[in-house]
């Protein structure tokens, strides 16, 4: 910075300089602001102190122009100042745009450039590309901070005044969007200088060169509404109303709902009017959700926890609600946001786009059951030992894919017969039935051994319309008919074999192993076969991630060619002769 009794146009920045001239204060009013600021570009600082003073040099002249009413007597208005204030920096600019040495000059030692070398060149560049981030994070965030005051003084410039601004409405939220971006966009300019990428499209790069000027051009002008948004539904209100809507959501969906409708208003409360609830607010929220508590509705002892409780717990990752969790709160309450939206109660929806990354890694993976895995299964003393369902569903698993559910909530009428070939119709014609999706819907015919086990004479012993699993239910939290299958599964079958993998292997990189394995077994095996991949998708069903049934897929297939090509081709190379005798098995 400049030293001694010269005035200081320089500030340093992070990456460069940048010129700064204090505006006069008899020329304030009239210019809308109290400093110019512009990026030098260079971050060699004798390069910008001469470049600085040949600037302060000319905005000088400049100003005394007008302060002796040169320009005024031209009845100019303030926009038509500024933008000859700005037309006159963007001059200056395309002056030190050009070479900085004379055409005649070709000898390499002498040739100059503003910067130095090409490595603080590239982390100058690297340095902008971390600034670009930081923008459209608070552009995403909705962290408006930087961007009101010089929102205010625009808004200021079209006679609204700051008492008048409505700082909830969307228009003034789209306005300070525009300042962020305008700045991010001056940063890609510089990039591109640096780069050494030159457009004549400079003025576009100056739009936040004045604080009065910024995003002119750019950004529509705010109106101000004789009878502005006062009152709106409240979230309440908002909350049945988007439940009302959703009328056909699967079970699953609507425990889900409820949990995430628990949370937020034990946070937020449930009279607040939904306009209130601005980006930042909603931010602020999201945070939140990142220190939640794993099951912290379902625990006692949190009961009265407040929100600045919950921050102050600073727990571990591992304690707290994972990323898609946190997503699955966010994706909800950005649904109920958009029905406000729609019906015109809200003008934007504060809850869009405010997903979190999932941490690279994060996910645990599910892993196939190996030979040795299954054949510890199913010769296993727990396997079939007190329940139909314990000898059953763990072989349907194995020799459909069917997921854990689908499997749990089959009813008498789901096992079906056509062209002589039995089959499991996968769907949900009962609303105590859940699956993954709609397209999970499919027809999976049976194996050759399950038949030789003799499971549809095992069917027929239930009269149609009821359960073939009466031993589960589905009084749970999650209201699943699987759910304590699955704890049977995992606690007392897999768990005390060693299959599964304790909580320690897993965060040291082991994959999980549960019911989901038969899935990844029977995909494993029919590629090994090398069988249709299309067909065994039709088989298992779509599965989302980056795994081998990733995709679309149809279940246009005939089960008679299911059958024949997919289903009596799988071999797991596993003896389960055994199976033969047990007590569920009709003879």
């Amino acid at each position: 910075m400049m030293t001694g009794s010269s005035p200081s146009y320089l500030v340093r920045n992070p990456y460069s300089y940048c010129f700064r001239i204090k505006i006069p204060k008899d020329l304030q009013a009239t210019v809308s602001t109290k400093e110019l600021r512009y990026s030098l570009k260079t971050g060699n600082l004798s390069a910008a102190k001469t470049k600085a003073r040949y600037m302060a040099g000319r905005v000088q002249l400049l100003f005394r122009n007008i302060q002796r009413g040169y320009l005024k007597e031209m009845n100019l208005t303030t926009a038509q100042i500024q933008e000859m204030l700005k037309k006159y920096l963007l001059g200056l600019i395309q002056e030190y745009d050009k070479p900085a040495v004379p055409n005649w000059q070709t000898d390499e030692q002498d040739q100059h450039t503003w910067g130095s070398d090409q490595e603080a060149v590239d982390g100058s560049i690297q340095i902008l590309d971390d600034m670009k981030a930081e923008y459209t994070a608070k552009i995403h965030s909705g962290d408006y901070v930087e961007a009101e005051p010089i929102a205010i003084q625009l808004l200021a410039e079209h006679g609204i005044s700051e008492s008048q601004v409505d700082k909830t409405s969307s228009v003034y939220h789209y306005l300070c969007s525009g300042i962020l971006r305008a700045k991010k966009k001056d940063f890609e300019y510089q990039q591109a200088r640096l780069s050494g990428k030159f457009s004549d499209d400079l003025e576009g790069g100056l739009d936040d060169c004045l604080p009065g000027a910024t995003g002119v051009g750019k950004i529509p002008a705010p109106t101000v509404h004789s009878s502005p948004i006062k009152t709106s539904i409240a979230l309440a209100d908002l909350a049945e109303a988007y439940e009302r809507e959703k009328s056909n959501w699967s079970i699953s969906s609507k425990n889900e709902w409820k949990t995430i409708k628990k949370v937020y208003f034990r946070f937020v409360d449930p009279s607040t009017q939904a306009h209130l609830i601005t980006r930042k607010v909603f931010y602020d929220y999201r945070d939140l959700l990142k220190c939640l508590p794993l099951r912290f509705i379902s625990t006692k002892k949190y009961d009265h926890t407040t929100a600045e409780d919950v921050k102050a717990l600073e727990l571990s990752e591992d304690e707290t609600v994972s990323a898609s969790t946190i997503n699955k709160h966010v994706t909800f309450l950005c649904g109920m946001f958009k029905h406000a939206m729609n019906v015109g109660d809200i003008p934007s929806n504060p809850a869009s786009d405010m997903q979190v990354d999932e941490p690279k890694g994060k996910k645990q993976k599910v892993d196939k059951f190996s030979k040795a895995d299954l054949e510890l299964i199913f010769h296993s003393p727990v396997f079939g030992k007190s329940h139909p369902y314990q000898f059953w569903v763990p072989v349907l698993g194995l020799f459909t894919g069917a997921r854990r559910e689908e499997l749990c909530n089959l009813y008498r009428d789901d096992i079906k017969q056509e062209d002589g070939v039995w089959y499991i119709d996968i769907n949900r014609n009962r609303p105590d039935k859940q699956i993954k999706t709609d397209e999970s819907e499919r027809r999976i015919p049976l194996h050759p051994f399950v038949l030789e086990l003799g499971f549809p004479a095992y069917v027929k012993e239930f009269k149609p319309g009821e359960r073939l699993w009466p031993q589960l239910n589905n009084n749970n939290q999650s209201e699943k008919y699987g759910h304590y299958f699955g704890r049977w599964f995992n606690d007392m079958l897999i768990g005390p074999l060693g299959i599964k993998p304790t909580k320690e292997e897993v965060k040291a990189g082991a994959l999980k192993k549960t019911f989901h394995s038969f899935r990844h077994s029977i995909i494993t095996c029919g590629l090994r076969a090398g069988l249709d991949l299309l067909k065994l998708k039709d088989v298992v069903g779509h599965e989302d991630g980056g795994g081998t049934t990733t995709g679309p897929y149809n279940h246009g297939f005939p089960v008679k060619q299911i059958y024949d090509e997919i289903i009596s081709q799988i071999d797991h190379g596993i003896d389960l002769e055994h199976l033969k005798d047990s007590k569920y098995v009709t003879k």
